[in-house]
């Protein structure tokens, strides 16, 4: 029986793992191949491949994160990317027969077919030669001499891991200033997955790469999950009320979040669905975010978090 084997570029490998991580929940095709902007096929086959690549894992239709390995697809550094996928490709086979064909060969279009015949491939060699010079290339284990030239290079998995060590650590001071900010005892009784871990990345890409509409969907998915276990704590459901104003507007209906507080969490709201729902119809466009309000919503969210939880708790009620 033939091998599956699912073609793309290293571009949209990279653009499907972004948009399941910003998700911050398993995602359909259609929200992907929305976010992405690319073809319905070619989104399945990127995600596909992602899943192959070890990136991602599959769950009847949907796809979801198989590891915190892919958080660190979430910079704008295009080093550190690379160093991620090419991290990844050391354990890909076809990857791996390809290169080692392509030293013996010196041809790429020879070193597909190869790859193709001792794997019992089932897409065309073209194809596997494309997808597996793109993923080469862009992490830096192959290089395009010009004239259809492709060669391995010097680099080594090692300097990958450099870069990542590097990436992590950008990670690891985010962590230390969210627990500063929420207090850790707050922060030990939230969930790590939900809320902890995209309120890193959201800080991550609003303090050192400025990527303001990504910190936002990522501290306000956040707060969405927040929201949903502070409604558990205080008796009052909200998991089945689409968005951060409606779960909001629950809890006050039910007198367990008041009025000046209730507002704070509205602002996260209103500011999420400006950088989330495209065209506003009131205004017939779009809104921008500047980068100080990815900074600033990263910091409201906190406080936010912090002072539910102390007004829950029983403490003197602040803003």
């Amino acid at each position: 029986m033939a091998t599956r084997f699912y073609s793309g570029t290293a571009e949209q490998i990279v653009s499907v793992i972004e948009a399941v991580v910003l998700y911050g929940k398993p995602a359909g095709i259609e929200f992907v191949e929305d976010f992405c902007d690319i073809p319905r096929d070619t989104a399945e086959a990127a995600l596909n491949l992602s899943v192959e690549l070890g990136f991602l894992t599959r769950v009847n239709s949907e796809f979801d994160r198989l590891n915190h390995f892919c958080q660190l697809f979430i910079t704008s550094s295009e080093n550190q990317k690379a160093a991620v996928l090419r991290i990844q490709l050391e354990s890909y086979e076809p990857f791996i027969r390809f290169r080692e064909r392509l030293v013996v060969t010196g041809r790429a279009d020879t070193s597909a077919k190869q790859v193709k015949s001792l794997l019992d491939i089932d897409e065309h060699w073209e194809k596997v030669k494309d997808t597996l010079v793109s993923l080469g290339t862009y992490s830096h284990a192959l290089s395009s001499l010009g004239g259809g030239v492709i060669r391995t290079t010097e680099t080594c998995p090692e300097d990958a891991l450099l870069l990542l060590v590097s990436g992590c650590q950008e990670r690891v001071t985010a962590e230390l200033k969210i627990r500063e900010h929420i207090g850790d005892t707050n922060v030990d009784s939230l969930s790590r997955e939900d809320v902890i871990t995209p309120l890193i990345s959201a800080l991550v890409v609003a303090s050192n790469h400025g990527e303001a509409r990504s910190a936002v969907l990522f501290a306000g998915n956040a707060i969405d999950s927040f929201l949903n276990d502070y409604g558990s704590r205080v008796e009052v459901s909200v998991s089945d009320k689409t968005g951060i104003n409606a779960k909001i507007d629950e809890l006050k209906k039910n007198g367990k979040m008041p009025t000046k507080i209730s507002f704070v969490g509205k602002y996260l709201g209103h500011v999420r669905n400006g950088a989330d729902h495209g065209i506003d119809h009131e205004i017939t466009a779009s809104w921008q975010i500047r980068e100080l309000t990815g900074l600033e919503y990263v910091s409201v969210a906190c406080s936010f978090i912090k002072i539910c939880l102390h007004f829950m708790n029983g403490g003197r009620p602040e803003l």
